[in-house]
């Protein structure tokens, strides 16, 4: 796009699709958008692997955000989720980016996927919230793992469970007591007002 001349000035990149950090090509293709005027920078990271790349378009392109799953606030549960023994390394790794620069807490949005049987409680759900704050990160999002409501679920089931609501309401309750910034996306609000998940996505 760039030798076509169609890449438009202060153009918007967002990597997302699984972990890119895993990729070799992720540093490159990071490094050329920053040295070719890229104006806003959109991460989506499981932040396992620390990447450079990252840290440099923290660094030098203001408007950047690197949104990360965590899921859980402790090593155990993240070992039962993710199936890797990984969550110390995680949480060094977001402190690394958000030493990088100053205010690098507020380029980060942590999202919290309810996964069935292992953190679906108020109580996982409050020690995850424990741990951002502490990180000093501000922008969360709370999710749905939606494969639970499709076909290929063992219990495909278009309803959300009752308990999801209890989260629902705790997560909304200690946003605002822990002056946090709710960044669910809309689809998310949707599905906990209705109480379903709605026609267009099942």
């Amino acid at each position: 796009m760039y030798k076509q001349k169609v890449l438009a000035p202060n153009v918007h990149v967002e990597l997302i699709g699984g972990d890119l950090t895993v990729l070799d090509e992720t540093d490159k293709i990071v490094e050329f958008c920053i040295e070719h005027g890229a104006s806003e920078m959109a991460f989506h990271s499981s932040c396992i692997y620390y990447s450079k790349a990252i840290e440099r378009a923290l660094k030098e392109v203001q408007e950047t955000t690197l949104d990360f799953s965590i899921d859980c606030g402790n090593r155990e549960l993240y070992k039962k989720i993710k199936l890797i023994d990984a969550f110390d390394n995680v949480v060094a790794n977001l402190k690394r980016y958000i030493k990088c620069r100053e205010n690098a807490q507020d380029c980060l949005i942590a999202k919290y996927v309810i996964v069935d049987g292992y953190n679906d409680s108020v109580e996982a759900l409050e020690e995850w919230l424990q741990l951002i704050n502490s990180l000093g990160i501000k922008k969360v999002k709370m999710d749905i793992n939606f494969r639970r409501f499709f076909p290929e679920y063992k219990h495909p089931d278009p309803t959300v469970p009752k308990h999801y609501y209890k989260m629902w309401e705790h997560f909304k309750k200690r946003v605002k007591d822990f002056s946090m910034e709710d960044k669910c996306w809309e689809y998310t609000i949707k599905v906990f007002e209705t109480g379903r998940i709605p026609d267009e996505y099942y």
